[in-house]
């Protein structure tokens, strides 16, 4: 909690059974906890999560349900990322074992462009409707993904970037931004790049093999997006094995 006071300029009172903070909220031991419960309490995630529950403690205890609703987002994140809060935050596994997505929330980071993700506890302790969450984060996403497809149905090999609140992984997510991936190439199937969030780059045999790892070392682990190449169809979403291959063979066996 000191940690949370410093880094986000909030004043704390510490108590013996709970927590006031910014005058505003009380969260006791019990709740703090819960809050962190997913990571060891000595770590970087346990910080992560008590800043992100206390700022959305925050700002949706002025939100009506609605503001709420209006407010959430879908997001995509790679099995092993720094963000991913674990199996209870899966809301949609994308066959191919690489891809998850669950529930996000607009406008509660310092930067409300930010989509903060959910940790399933905090989903559990506002008392939200999941199921309409949900639905209403799924309808968010084919709606930018809509606006995706447009953009590479104009330029088939265009760099794949973020469109509203939904980055590359959460798009690739979309089963229908999928299918206009791949439907240029009579395989079912094109590899890709996408070492950060915000950026992802098509047909691997353009660009250095290298380029994916480096790409995403250069940046932070929370803009991070997938460390390996991908192979993309309509139904999956794979990162290629540690030291695999993502070259593609057409029928006579022929490098692609």
């Amino acid at each position: 909690m000191l940690a949370v006071c410093v880094l986000d300029d909030l004043d704390i009172i510490i108590g013996d059974h709970s927590v006031t903070v910014a005058n505003t909220i009380q969260m006791s031991w019990s709740e703090i906890e819960l809050a962190i419960s997913p990571h060891s309490s000595h770590g970087d995630g346990a910080v992560r999560s008590a800043r992100t529950w206390v700022r959305t403690r925050l700002r949706v205890i002025g939100w009506s349900a609605a503001q709420q609703l209006a407010r959430v987002r879908p997001v995509g994140l790679p099995v092993d990322h720094v963000l991913h809060p674990g199996a209870l935050w899966v809301r949609e596994r994308i066959l191919g074992g690489s891809l998850d997505v669950g529930l996000g929330l607009r406008d509660t980071a310092a930067d409300p462009e930010v989509v903060q993700v959910l940790d399933p506890p905090l989903v559990t302790y506002l008392g939200i409707s999941v199921d309409a969450w949900w639905d209403r984060a799924c309808a968010y996403r084919e709606e930018m993904a809509q606006y995706g497809i447009e953009r590479l149905a104009r330029d088939p090999v265009s760099t794949l970037r973020s469109v509203g609140d939904c980055d590359v992984p959460t798009l690739l997510s979309s089963r229908a931004f999928r299918h206009q991936i791949v439907q240029v190439d009579d395989s079912g199937m094109r590899s890709a790049a996408v070492p950060t969030r915000t950026h992802g780059w098509l047909d691997l045999g353009r660009i250095d093999p290298a380029f994916a790892v480096a790409a995403a070392d250069a940046v932070s682990e929370e803009q991070r997006g997938f460390t390996r190449p991908l192979l993309i169809t309509r139904d999956e979403v794979v990162q290629v094995p540690d030291g695999g291959d993502h070259r593609i063979l057409d029928s006579r066996g022929i490098d692609r």
